[in-house]
């Protein structure tokens, strides 16, 4: 027999911060897991060159990355899912809009000045700093501005061939394309990318296959979308998004070992430009398996919390870093690169105290977070005890 359809009452989550208002749980939760790897990555920044195998490096910084993955397809949710189920879509632009302006005009220096004590003397000239610094934040700003216009004119359909066909286009951008000026090299960078040997900025998040990203997440808005006005139940969304990773995941594997083969085989006769372009990183073949794992756990999520009712104290603790990410990712600079910097723990970790920092600074941050959120009304009294008894369908 068919399982019966189950949906989750979306027609006020996530409609404010406020406590007390709905809010859709699992994201709070995937968006706080995603802020916990940030925090672990930039803990494991500390340690000292040469502490671990290759192979447990690689496993460390492949596990991580997926995290700004997740912030940018989470953020092209949010925003997607307010398009889709708001009436007065200006009111919708105008709100993220200044969000965005925020995070140019304030979000930028303050992440310069979080991180202050842990950058070189140059970075910490505001001038130069300030001009190098070119944080996510950035990035996010810009799709904020840019993709509802691209969301709204097309199908879900179109919207991933525009977003594959934007990655593959800036990727095979940043090695065939080579200007001679260093103004133009710089606006190439920004936009596109640049290869490590020829970039000036250093920059990591470039606008166009990062707003790629952020567009994908218009697909998981759509299916929220369809549950809130009972096009589609909790379930059958939560089938949808494992049945796409279980695609998504072997087909990022496949291309990663392509790569690796083809280089071995042909990497000495084939132009390097070629390999350049196809390099494994989170806007290539790795993309596909960081979408498949997010799909996973978002499904997964759902599933537990939103459909069963399953809100634990675990995913209560992720959900303040959820509800304050933006906040907590500004902040984390602070307590994860500057503090440490100062206490002279830049680059002399061995293999298990990163671990130690983690714990000792994600606990901080966590403290710092809760208390915002309680002074912003984002975070009441009784917050879990309230959350966990509307956790369910």
């Amino acid at each position: 027999m068919e399982e019966p359809a189950r949906t989750v009452n979306l027609n006020s989550a996530a409609a404010s911060h406020r406590a007390g208002k709905r809010r859709i749980r699992s994201i709070d939760t995937m968006r706080g897991i995603a802020m916990a790897l940030v925090i672990f990555q930039h803990a494991y920044s500390h340690i000292s060159s040469g502490q671990l195998h290759p192979y447990a490096d690689f496993a460390v910084y492949f596990s991580t990355r997926v995290a700004s993955v997740a912030f940018m397809a989470v953020s092209g949710m949010m925003i997607s899912y307010f398009l889709f189920t708001k009436t007065d879509r200006t009111a919708v632009y105008m709100r993220f809009a200044k969000r965005a302006l925020f995070l140019l005009l304030i979000g930028r220096p303050i992440v310069w000045l979080m991180r202050y004590f842990f950058y070189d003397a140059k970075m910490q000239d505001p001038l130069y700093g300030l001009l190098h610094e070119y944080p996510i934040t950035d990035t996010i700003a810009f799709s904020l501005l840019v993709a509802p216009f691209i969301i709204l004119a097309t199908s879900t359909r179109a919207r991933l061939i525009v977003a594959a066909s934007i990655l593959v286009i800036a990727r095979f951008a940043i090695v065939l394309i080579q200007p001679q000026s260093s103004a133009l090299t710089i606006v190439k960078e920004i936009v596109v990318g640049q290869t490590t040997d020829r970039a000036i900025l250093m920059i990591g998040w470039p606008l166009l296959p990062w707003l790629a990203i952020f567009i994908l997440g218009s697909y998981i808005a759509k299916g929220l979308a369809d549950v809130r006005s009972g096009l589609l139940s909790s379930v059958q969304l939560a089938r949808r998004m494992r049945t796409a990773a279980f695609w998504l995941i072997p087909i990022g594997v496949l291309l990663s070992v392509c790569y690796w083969i083809l280089k071995a085989k042909f990497g000495g006769g084939w132009d390097l430009r070629f390999f350049q372009a196809i390099y494994p990183s989170r806007t290539t073949t790795f993309l596909p398996i960081y979408l498949g794992a997010l799909l996973l756990l978002f499904s997964y999520l759902m599933q537990w919390i939103d459909v069963n009712g399953s809100y634990n104290r675990a995913g209560w603790v992720f959900s303040v870093f959820g509800r304050t990410s933006l906040f907590t990712f500004m902040t984390q600079f602070l307590v994860m690169h500057s503090i440490p910097a100062l206490l002279g723990l830049k680059g002399t970790l061995n293999s298990w105290q990163p671990l130690i920092l983690f714990v000792v600074g994600s606990s901080i941050c966590w403290c710092i977070s809760y208390s915002y959120g309680r002074v912003r009304g984002w975070i009441s009294a009784d917050d879990y005890v309230q959350l966990s008894t509307r956790a369910g369908v």
